[in-house]
């Protein structure tokens, strides 16, 4: 338990009839200055209360059970005006004396926070009604009445007398954190509680301007993160509704006494999800580790087991655990936050990662502070009031900042993709229209070159030597011609065309003798040697494959072609097709460049070609989903090269 020290503010007594300044008109510097009174009384706790009025002492009842007869025989400790009580079943008794008057002014005694569930006042006074009076009773679960209620706050309203008396106030309540009591003239009370209730009334209107505008923000983005901002605006909101005493004047006609006291207890104890999974979800926007993230990921699941004790009625047990997982998880959010980075230099990153820091640092010490002081772990006692707003005030801005930095970023980048996408586009317009002129000179300079080549074969077809080297060179122009048109080409059309059953044998026959190398080729086919594909797109292959081994084989050698069923990934059924042919005086070719367009070896001059054909295989083998592979085989002294083609079944 700790003890705070309450500084009172110097001023003569109120309750002297001969006061000079009790009826005196309000001025405006007055009401100003009240209103300043006001605030510093909510956030500095200080307990107002007249020179003659004497805070004795408080004496903690373990039992929870004992009665006033034995409560006035006890010892009270100092008490000023605020202690730390934490999650107890114990009873608080607090001693109070009230100075013999002639004034008939009521004095108010203020018991603070709102929420506290049970409050019991035994005063001498009473016994005037009758022997054994029944006490004054006012908290959480209290009917409302007159004289057990000041403001929006809980408390009594006693009569003053000509004889000292003590007063005895019992407070039983699982649920407090903090017990505030200040006593002061009725007037002076009704004048700061109406300046507390005008301020509540701002500050909670502060929060729902702050939840309008995510609820707003989140039907214009359509963002989860702005809907979670809306439910942790929400449960804000529901907590100072509870902790200034809104479950006891706007509940009670709609919960019973249970019933308030577990709309307390829920929201206590679920209010680090709701904010919790929020802050998680915006740091995570600022690159922070995986690792906190699956660990905070976990631990905000760990509130279902406060339910589970608060429906198995073991309420105290529920609040302890409650109040370590915030410890623990604010804790953690602190360091979490203290890993987030700016890996790609986004538009207002240093001042995102300056906010997100300093902004949860003291967020968490506004949090970590109490719960340690709850747990006395640290000499310090803070007013929960104090905390309250505190709290709520710096989150709702901190949190707002980091949403306004992230959505100046979201916009700063939906302007470069736009700005990309033009450019993006205007680059596609330009390439796709030099594709067309090139593609259209390409396809009159093949137009024109097939005349002159036709009149070539037509005029020497004769089978003199001359004759048929003329032939076999317009020939190969023609190969050639056809491999640039089909290069530009193959973008365009489809290469899946119709699927036919085919003997890949007779086809690889077929081929060798219009090449004219069937005496110089040898066929091995094991097993059936049939497959379901593009007959057209395999002769195409197959021919380029050839025409390669022929060209470009060592004189004499021969040409070898197995075909044998294979398995690819998959696992797939198909058949293999192997071109290997003895490496000629062009040399052996680049393995990275191999299928690169207009790649040729540097002896490769001594024969016709374009450099095409190996590209067009690779392009045409890799539309199909077939495979094609080169791999160099054979010593120093004979190298080979082979050629694998792999085709579905």
């Amino acid at each position: 338990m700790r003890l705070q020290s309450v500084k009172r503010l110097p001023e003569p007594n109120p309750l002297n009839p001969t006061h000079p300044n009790k009826w005196r008109p309000v001025s405006f510097k007055s009401s100003l200055n009240n209103c300043f009174i006001t605030v510093f009384f909510l956030f500095a706790n200080v307990g107002v209360a007249s020179a003659e009025l004497s805070l004795d002492g408080y004496w903690e009842d373990k039992s929870g059970y004992e009665g006033i007869q034995k409560a006035i025989n006890q010892t009270y400790l100092p008490f000023d005006g605020s202690m730390t009580k934490g999650y107890s079943d114990s009873a608080l008794w607090l001693k109070i004396n009230i100075p013999g008057t002639g004034s008939t002014s009521e004095i108010a005694i203020v018991v603070r926070p709102a929420f506290l569930r049970g409050l019991e006042l035994y005063d001498p006074v009473l016994e005037e009604n009758g022997p054994d009076p029944a006490p004054l009773v006012s908290g959480r679960d209290a009917p409302i009445v007159d004289k057990t209620y000041i403001g929006l706050d809980n408390g009594f309203i006693i009569k003053p007398s000509q004889h000292s008396r003590d007063v005895f106030i019992r407070v039983k309540s699982t649920t407090s954190l903090t017990v505030d009591l200040a006593v002061m003239p009725l007037a002076k009370a009704n004048r700061y509680s109406h300046y507390v209730a005008g301020f509540v009334a701002i500050f909670v209107a502060f929060l729902m301007s702050f939840w309008l505008w995510s609820v707003v923000t989140w039907s214009i983005r359509r963002e989860s993160l702005f809907g979670f901002f809306a439910l942790r605006q929400f449960y804000a909101t529901l907590h100072v509704f509870v902790y200034f005493g809104g479950l006891r004047f706007f509940g009670s006609e709609v919960l019973d006494s249970g019933g308030k006291n577990v709309v307390h207890t829920l929201t206590i104890s679920t209010i680090i999800v709701a904010s919790g999974y929020f802050d998680m979800r915006l740091i995570s926007e600022f690159k922070p580790s995986h690792r906190l993230r699956k660990v905070i990921t976990a631990l905000l699941c760990l509130p279902l087991l406060s339910v589970a004790l608060l429906a198995a009625d073991q309420t105290l047990l529920a609040l302890q655990f409650a109040t370590m997982l915030v410890l623990v998880v604010m804790a953690l959010l602190v360091l979490f936050a203290f890993t987030t980075s700016n890996p790609d230099r986004l538009p207002l990153g240093g001042m995102a990662m300056v906010v997100i820091r300093v902004g949860y640092a003291a967020m968490g010490i506004v949090v970590i502070v109490p719960i340690l002081m709850l747990q006395n772990l640290i000499p310090v006692n803070v007013s929960a009031v104090q905390l309250t707003f505190l709290q709520s005030i710096m989150s709702t801005i901190v949190l707002f900042s980091l949403l306004s930095i992230r959505n100046r970023q979201r916009d700063f980048e939906a302007r470069d993709a736009i700005i990309k996408g033009e450019i993006a586009e205007a680059d596609w317009r330009r390439e796709t229209a030099l594709r067309e002129e090139k593609e259209s000179f390409l396809s009159m300079l093949t137009h024109e070159l097939r005349n002159p080549l036709s009149v070539i074969r037509l005029m020497t077809s004769g089978t003199s030597a001359g004759a048929v080297a003329v032939q076999k060179a317009a020939t190969e122009m023609a190969r050639l011609i056809e491999r640039v048109e089909q290069s530009e080409r193959m973008d365009e059309e489809s290469l899946h065309g119709e699927k036919a059953r085919i003997d890949v044998g007779d086809e690889i026959r077929k081929l060798a003798q219009e090449l004219g190398i069937q005496d110089q080729i040898d066929i091995d086919v094991t097993g059936a040697g049939t497959a379901l594909l593009n007959g057209e797109m395999f002769r195409s292959i197959l021919r380029n494959l050839l025409e390669n081994a022929a060209k470009y084989s060592a004189v004499p050698s021969r040409i070898g072609v197995s075909v044998e069923p294979a398995v690819a990934d998959g696992p797939v059924d198909g058949l293999q097709v192997e071109v290997t042919n003895e490496i000629g005086n062009s040399g052996a070719p680049d393995v990275q460049l191999l299928f690169t367009k207009y790649y040729r070896t540097k002896g490769a001059h001594r024969h016709p070609g374009s450099g095409l054909g190996l590209y067009l295989v690779s392009r045409w083998t890799k539309t199909l989903g077939w495979q094609i592979a080169y791999r160099p085989d054979g010593g120093a002294d004979r190298p080979r090269a082979v050629f694998s083609l792999w085709v579905p079944l």
